[in-house]
């Protein structure tokens, strides 16, 4: 999965990941690279909201990562123009951008994925933005469906979604769970980018690991629920086993898994 502590992907897909409790990241060799950033900056602006606006405008906010109205969108970003850019600078987001209309802007993966790790760091699930992906509607306001690409990861709690106006074009979701978030946008379809993601996180449960030609790996795992279901650790998170999977390739990754299996 990792090369030299990059994801070994094509430069279609743009991946970050980051373990919470160990300040493991992993980002695909392009994951600064600036891409439009579809309806994913919405988490921005809401964020900008729910510290500025009025509770009618917070209500808003909250309805706009659930549906990812693009009306709403359009209406809170007139109101607060420089909210992209409030939230960028608040979290060292180094390479997102407002643009004068919202649909314009742009942001990476990486800086996606900082913003929420941000937000999980400081353990208050009862935060609006990440309350309100939680619960994200199953179906957009535009008709499109949100269930794809990283929501569908062992342990994901909420997610933001995002696709372009062609919709086979590009995709991206951003997920969190309680220790982890990961990002991707994919420069292809929905069920294309779901599958990449299931390519890339493997699930294979801490301490599953055997040594093949010298080297220790993750024991082939099979469906992803079939794969979490039989681990004998029901505590090791989904973030844990993530993490694990993807430290396999250096160093610190062969101690890290050896005392999983010490437990």
């Amino acid at each position: 999965m990792l090369d030299d502590g990059e994801f070994d992907v094509d430069y279609a897909t743009q991946v970050s990941y980051v373990h919470i409790p160990t300040g493991f990241r992993a980002d695909s060799e392009n994951a600064d690279e600036i891409r439009t950033c579809l309806s994913i900056c919405k988490i921005y602006i809401a964020d900008h909201v729910y510290r500025e606006g009025t509770d009618a405008q917070k209500d808003q906010a909250t309805e706009m990562l659930q549906t990812s109205d693009d009306g709403i969108t359009t209406r809170l970003y007139w109101a607060f123009p420089k909210s992209i850019r409030e939230v960028a600078e608040r979290y060292g987001l180094e390479d997102t951008v407002g643009a004068p209309t919202w649909g314009k802007s742009t942001t990476t993966m990486h800086d996606v994925a900082t913003f929420l790790a941000a937000k999980v760091e400081e353990g208050d699930f009862d935060d609006p933005v990440l309350a309100a992906l939680a619960d994200a509607d199953p179906v957009a306001a535009d008709g499109y469906a949100q269930d794809f690409g990283t929501d569908v990861l062992p342990g994901v709690m909420g997610t933001k979604f995002g696709w372009a106006d062609e919709r086979d074009s590009m995709n991206a979701s951003a997920s969190y769970g309680r220790d982890f978030v990961v990002a991707v946008n994919v420069i292809a379809d929905a069920d294309t980018t779901t599958e990449i993601v299931e390519d890339i996180f493997t699930a294979a449960p801490r301490g599953e690991f055997v040594i093949e030609d010298g080297e220790l790996v993750a024991k082939a795992a099979g469906a992803r629920q079939a794969a979490v279901t039989s681990t004998d650790d029901s505590s090791a998170s989904a973030g844990d086993w993530i993490a694990g999977v993807l430290l396999l390739g250096s160093a610190a990754g062969i101690l890290w898994a050896l005392r999983g299996r010490n437990r």
